[in-house]
């Protein structure tokens, strides 16, 4: 079976929690007989709406025909189209979704649904794909729990953008179909910024969150998807990660880091067993673990903040590097107990898990 797990890569790149989780699922799934794995990292771009909506266009674009089956795990990536889609649900552009700023609308005013009418006369001839556009951008702006309004947008889109030689009951919007519904919201975006519509290039904001989030009401509809998959129970809770009434696995990911063959080097070293290791690695001093990517988005300062006031005796480890590091950093200084680590290799990072 040839199977291509496509995924996005960061840009500037990095190595995270993604980048982990990837590596240990092409490993897994390569020791599998007869699979071969091929992994597709194209670069995705997302310090603005338009480089985001860009990076949605290119995953759409690629041709998957050869492959079996393929999987992906995280935006921009499953816009891409396959009649045997699996998707493996890490998240979603969490900034437009669950940690969307409490002060911000998510609705879309009249003035805004206004320029939205104007510029999308100016896309479309015909009338029917404009309106139903202009709708389904509004119904993707509903507030989170309202979660019927997600598949009457997919299905606006469904009827507005398939071509007479295309069937409903086959995977939901082809390659070049989503492919022309990014192409609009590209274009739309550029019509607005041109006149002057400083919220059409908020980011995050309404205009961003209605834009992406009816692109994975799309994207992640059961007519494209064939199999959905969480990495863990919080993930699959999350209400508007997925399309309604679907059944979804949770499936613990792998990881690329060596646990077992740094436990048995250990045991051959010290010559002792396995049991009396485990006993004698939890009696060594505790500490708590915060290892990831040092963004403003993993919200590193608030866990720090947490620590504090937790009272609690044991130190903090911060592991990572990232831009906020000289921030956190300075933070870390005024509360005791927190100590940056900076980047530790694989197996350094091992160690600290097994202590």
């Amino acid at each position: 079976m040839k199977i291509a797990l496509v995924a996005p890569r960061s840009q500037p790149p990095i190595e995270g929690g993604a980048e982990n989780l990837w590596n240990g699922l092409i490993n897994s799934l390569s020791s599998l007989y007869g699979v071969n794995v091929t992994f597709i990292n194209p670069p995705s771009f997302e310090s603005n709406l338009l480089e985001l909506l860009k990076s949605y266009k290119q995953f759409s674009e690629l041709d998957l025909k050869e492959f079996d089956r393929v999987i992906t795990t995280k935006y921009p990536a499953w816009a891409c189209a396959h009649n045997n889609h699996v998707l493996y649900m890490q998240h979603t552009l969490r900034g437009l979704y669950d940690t969307y700023p409490h002060n911000l609308a998510c609705w879309l005013d009249r003035k805004q649904v206004r320029s939205l009418f104007l510029a999308t006369r100016n896309l479309e001839t015909q009338t029917f794909v404009a309106t139903s556009l202009l709708r389904a951008l509004e119904l993707a702006s509903a507030p989170t729990w309202q979660l019927e309004t997600r598949s009457r947008a997919v299905t606006l889109v469904e009827h507005a953008f398939y071509s007479k030689t295309e069937f409903l009951n086959e995977n939901l919007v082809t390659r070049q179909s989503i492919t022309n519904l990014i192409s609009k919201l590209i274009f739309l975006v550029g019509w607005l910024n041109e006149a002057g519509e400083v919220w059409a290039t908020s980011f995050p904001g309404p205009f961003a969150r209605a834009c992406i989030r009816l692109l994975d009401a799309v994207a992640l509809s059961p007519k494209r998807i064939s199999s959905y998959f969480a990495i863990s129970d919080q993930v699959a809770n999350r209400v508007d990660y997925f399309p309604e009434k679907i059944s979804i696995q949770v499936l613990y990911h792998p990881t690329a880091l060596n646990f077992q063959s740094f436990f048995d080097v250990t045991c051959a070293q010290k010559g002792k067993s396995k049991k009396s290791l485990a006993v004698k690695e939890k009696q060594k001093k505790s500490f708590v673990l915060v290892p990831g990517r040092l963004e403003s988005i993993k919200r590193v300062d608030l866990i720090m903040r947490a620590y504090k006031a937790s009272g609690i005796k044991i130190p903090l480890w911060v592991v990572g590097k990232g831009s906020q590091e000289e921030k956190l950093s300075k933070l870390a200084s005024e509360i005791p107990g927190v100590v940056m680590k900076g980047f530790l290799t694989p197996e350094d990072l091992v160690r600290a898990y097994k202590t």
